[in-house]
This record gives structure tokens, C-alpha cells and sequence, in this order.
């Protein structure tokens, strides 16, 4: 509690006080009141320093301390230095167009017929819709699985859900910071108990006194210079940041749950492929057997045959290994509980494939698209914010301090007339001389600014280079598709010859099993183009900035949905191994 400085009972018959005085304690618990006080401080100073110019401007003894404070003031104004704006081209390069991709249905499944599907770019393209935005790009999948999950990761994270708590704390943060801007009131209640010593007894006439405080301390830095104000706007941009990193990791968080849905739905294309290339083999193996007991086959032709069943048999147990590992991982991106997933995701379906064109724009529209080129240059606005408050450390600072309560020497004069103790205590405050500190924490805040400045020009730049790339990939991962296809009915044709000239005695086994060794390869390798063309379009959407629009607290939602088509299973020879190549490795029309 401040020592008493003048009471506040008037005499009698006293003129009754102004509220706008100074010094009237009333003043003192008037916001409008002080502003008015700082308001009247500066133009007294102001009118001051004109005085003291036109008296004092022959002699020059006042000349240099008023250049001085001009050059001050004047710094104290200066503008922030503005904002870089990094050079993106005007159009996408050439080879890097926006890619159209064929209809959902040129998904793989086990047993249609190869030759009825063509290409998957031979299909129908479904023009972009007028509305289709990048928001949820999933959507142009088709698959109401995928939805499901991407729905359930947003919700439940643990990533996206640290985000949003640094998006709250670095809020409150902002909040913090413009409440610096306003005054300080504080309570206080003290009571002290002293004995003095016999010298002042004497004169007093009692060594023991009691003294009861309370009242109402109001702290308040104004702010000259802008160092508050600077403060503030550098804490809302670090929380727009934060905002800006949240959408990042739910981007990143989107592109890796649909990339791990495609792996897990390659894999399970490729595991039922490969069971059923094992049965065919299996039967194939059993029709050399009998071809040899009846002596029209060898016994090298019966090792041929095995060890082509045996190939497959272990092939089996590597693509179960690799759909569980995706299963596993798409319950922790989602936050599902090991387990959980399985009855949605055990079942076989197509790899999903976007219907619609990607409506890829202009390559300035990343700028607003990317949420991590938004948040470098909100990192960039919250460096220059610190920047320009580290600077106005160098200039006067001006606070008020008061005092507003009451002082006795027992509890119940507290609220008598007589009692009542104020204070006022304006402070200007100036650093003379600190061996360079504050210089050199403005070159560290400049050094700072200097690095968003770079790493904003860095993040708009690779940005572009992303972009670029994704869109080259999935326009040659379009041209591989038709040449894929061909190879697949090439090598299917090939197969129905070898078994032709095998059972016509012109050849041997060795040429049968070369066929189906190649077969199976070609089979396989198309699924997995389709899968790299899926991925390839998910890193595409993901460089476009896309999927940062679905709201922070959306609810959890359940991966549920439809039940996945099952794939039909790969249909073994009836008669003869000959009708394998016709049933293998297809795609839907």
C-alpha cells in the first residue's frame, strides 16, 4: 500500500471539487478521465517544447535536445518494412497440365474381363462440377469408405488434436498480449502493528500505534511508441499461424490416411490375385501330373509346375503381412482402437480412382490454397510485429501509477470522513545506457524477420515445385495405363499359344511356365499402376493445398458405410489351365 500523500477531506464551506482535476480523487476510478489526463500530458510537453524552440532557437542551448526528440518521435513512427511477395508464375508449365482420370469403375477387381476395360484412361471423363472445390477432394473417389475414415481422422487424430490445443494456447496468448494495453487495478488490505522508540514516546506520548490500510493501486503503461500495440499484433499472428499449422497437419493427416487406404486395398487386390494365380497353378500342377503318369510328360515338367505353385504360396503370406501393416496404421491415424476397423476393412474393393478433373487453377492460387505458405507468412507478419516492438524499446516509456483508499490507526475509522488517501504518480522512463544490449536484440529481431522473410520465399517456391511435379506424375502415370493393358492381353494371348503348341507336343513345359511367370508379373504390375495412379492423385491434391476446409471440431464419425464390394475371386481353370490368362488380373469396363 503507497504511504499517504494527501488527505481527501475538504475544509468546510470549500468550492466542491471538479471531476475533471487532477486532483480529484474521483478522476482516479474515471478510464475516460485518465485518457483525458495522458491526452493533456502530451500537449503540455508538446506546447512546451514549441516554447522552449522559439525562445531558445537564437542561442541554440535548446536547439540540439529538441532535434533530438523530433528525430525520436520521427523514429518512432517509421513504417515497418513490408512484405515480400514471392514471384510465382503466371501458368503451369507445359508438360505439368491438369490431368482428367477415367470413371471410378476402372478400379481393379479379380475375375472381370481384361479385355473389355481397355485403358483406364479409355473410359468416359466426368468433367469438373461448377461447385467442386479442393476442400474435400475425396469426395471425387467415390468410395464411401474412404469418406468415412477421412471424416474419423479429422474428428480424432492425436495430431490434429495437439494442433488445435497450440491454436488455443497461442489464442490466449494473443488475448494476454492486448490486455497490456489497458490499465492494471489492483486490491489491498494491510494492517500494521509498530512500536517506536522512547526518544519519539516522549513526543507522542505512546511507543505502540496501529495502522489499518485498504484501497484500489491502478498500474498503466501508456503506450508512446507502439511497443504494446507491436506486441499484440505479433501474438494474433502467431496464432493465426498456429491456425495455419493446424490445416497443414490436417492436410498432411488426409493425404496419408487415403495414401494408406490405397496400400491397403493394393494389397488386398494383390493378395487375392495371387491366391488365385496359386489355385490355377495348383490345378495346373495337378493336370502335369497326370500327364506324366499317363507318360506324355516328364518329370522336369512336374518341378516346373510345382515350383510355380510354390512361388505363389509365398508370395500370399507377403501381401497379408502388407494389408495388415496398412490396416494397423489407418487405426492409429484414425484413432481406432486395434481391431475396430476390421469388419469395414477386411473385405477386398477396387483401388479408388478420382472421376472428375482436379481443378487445378493458377499457380498464385497457392498462395491461398497451402495452408503452410499461410502460416509463413503469418510466422512472417509475427517477425516483423516483434521487430518493430524490439525497436521501440529504444524510446521513452510513460506510465501512471494511483492510489485510491482509505488509512486509520483501528478498523472501524476505515470508512470515516477523515480517512480517505490518494495518490498520483506519473513516470517517464528512458535507457540512457546499456552497452549495446538493446541494439543488439534489435538485430536478432531483424535477423528473424529476415529468416520468415526467406523460409516464406522458400515455402512458396517449393510449393510451385510440388505442384509441378505432382501434376507431371500423374500425367505419365496416365500414358503408362493403356501400354499396361496391352502387355496384359499380349502376354494372356501368349499364355493360349504356349498351352496350345504344350498339349500339341511342340514344345515343352518350360515355354508354359515362362508364360504364366509372365502373366502373373504383367497381371500384378497393372493393380499396382492403378494403386500409383490413386497415390500419385492424392500427393496431387495434397500439393494443391487441398482438404484444410473441414472444421476443427467436426464430430467424430464412424467408418461405416456400404458394404465393399467384394472382389469376385479369381476364377481357376474348369477344364484346363488354358482358361487362366482369360480370368486374370482385369479391370472393370
Amino acid at each position: 500500500m503507497t504511504a499517504p500523500v494527501r488527505s481527501g477531506r475538504n475544509d468546510a464551506g470549500a468550492r466542491p471539487a471538479n471531476p475533471a482535476n487532477p486532483t480529484n480523487p474521483a478522476c482516479l476510478v474515471n478510464p475516460a478521465c485518465l485518457v483525458n489526463l495522458a491526452r493533456r500530458a502530451r500537449l503540455a510537453s508538446r506546447a512546451a517544447i514549441r516554447r522552449a524552440w522559439f525562445r531558445r532557437a537564437s542561442g541554440g542551448s535548446y536547439l540540439l535536445p529538441c532535434l533530438l526528440l523530433s528525430a525520436v518521435l520521427a523514429a518512432g513512427c517509421a513504417a515497418a518494412p513490408s512484405a515480400p511477395r514471392p514471384d510465382m508464375p503466371g501458368a503451369w508449365s507445359a508438360e505439368a497440365s491438369g490431368p482428367s482420370f477415367a470413371s471410378n469403375g476402372s478400379g481393379h477387381e479379380c475375375g472381370s474381363d481384361a479385355a473389355s476395360s481397355g485403358s483406364a484412361t479409355g473410359a468416359a471423363t466426368q468433367p469438373a462440377h461448377p461447385g467442386a472445390t479442393l476442400a474435400r477432394w475425396w469426395g471425387t473417389f467415390g468410395d464411401s469408405v474412404l469418406d468415412g475414415l477421412l471424416d474419423r481422422a479429422a474428428a480424432a487424430n492425436f495430431d490434429v488434436r495437439i494442433a488445435a490445443e497450440k491454436v488455443r494456447e497461442a489464442r490466449a496468448a494473443a488475448r494476454e498480449a492486448g490486455a497490456s494495453l489497458g490499465p492494471t487495478v489492483t486490491g489491498s488490505a494491510s494492517g500494521t502493528r509498530s512500536r517506536s522508540g522512547t526518544g519519539e514516546a516522549q513526543s507522542t506520548g505512546a511507543r505502540d500505534g496501529n495502522v489499518y490500510a485498504t484501497g484500489l493501486d491502478l498500474a498503466w503503461e501508456i503506450d508512446l511508441f507502439g511497443r504494446l500495440r507491436a506486441t499484440r499484433e505479433a501474438r494474433v499472428a502467431d496464432a493465426q499461424a498456429a491456425e495455419e499449422d493446424r490445416r497443414d497437419t490436417l492436410v498432411t493427416l488426409l493425404a496419408e490416411v487415403a495414401t494408406q487406404y490405397v496400400t491397403l486395398r493394393q494389397s488386398q487386390n494383390e493378395l487375392a490375385l495371387t491366391r488365385d494365380i496359386a489355385a490355377s497353378r495348383a490345378e495346373t500342377l495337378a493336370l502335369v501330373t497326370a500327364r506324366r503318369d499317363a507318360g506324355l510328360a516328364g518329370d522336369i515338367d512336374v518341378a516346373q509346375a510345382a515350383a510355380l505353385w510354390h512361388a505363389a504360396q509365398a508370395d500370399v503370406a507377403d501381401y497379408e503381412n502388407s494389408a495388415w501393416a496398412a490396416l494397423a496404421r489407418l487405426e492409429r491415424l484414425t484413432g481406432a482402437a486395434p481391431g475396430e476397423l476390421r469388419p469395414v476393412l477386411e473385405l477386398a474393393a477396387p483401388i479408388p480412382v478420382p472421376t472428375r478433373e482436379v481443378p487445378v487453377g493458377l499457380p498464385a492460387d497457392l498462395l491461398l490454397r497451402r495452408p503452410d505458405i499461410r502460416a509463413a507468412e503469418r510466422t512472417l507478419a509475427s517477425t516483423a510485429a516483434d521487430l518493430a516492438a524490439t525497436t521501440a524499446e529504444r524510446w521513452p516509456t510513460l506510465s501512471l501509477s494511483a492510489t485510491l483508499g482509505s488509512q486509520a490507526s483501528t478498523v472501524n475509522r476505515l470508512l470515516s470522513s477523515g480517512s480517505g488517501v490518494w495518490s498520483v504518480a506519473p513516470a517517464l522512463g528512458l535507457t540512457l545506457f546499456d552497452s549495446g544490449a538493446t541494439t543488439a536484440r534489435i538485430e536478432q529481431a531483424d535477423a528473424r524477420r529476415e529468416q520468415a522473410a526467406l523460409t516464406y520465399l522458400s515455402t512458396a517456391r517449393t510449393a510451385v515445385e510440388e505442384a509441378e511435379a505432382a501434376l507431371y506424375a500423374v500425367d505419365r502415370q496416365q500414358r503408362r495405363l493403356p501400354d499396361l493393358a496391352a502387355v496384359l492381353e499380349a502376354d494372356r494371348t501368349a499364355l493360349v499359344l504356349a498351352w496350345d503348341r504344350y498339349r500339341a507336343g511342340l514344345t515343352d513345359f518350360l515355354a508354359v511356365a515362362d508364360a504364366e511367370r509372365e502373366l502373373s508379373t504383367a497381371a500384378l504390375t497393372h493393380v499396382r499402376a492403378r494403386a500409383v495412379l490413386a497415390t500419385r492423385a492424392i500427393t496431387l491434391y495434397r500439393a494443391l493445398g487441398g482438404g484444410w476446409a473441414v472444421p476443427m471440431d467436426a464430430a467424430a464419425v464412424s467408418a461405416t458405410g456400404p458394404a465393399p464390394r467384394s472382389a469376385s475371386s479369381f476364377a481357376g481353370p474348369n477344364t484346363s489351365p488354358a482358361t487362366f490368362p482369360a480370368t486374370s488380373g482385369g479391370t472393370t469396363s
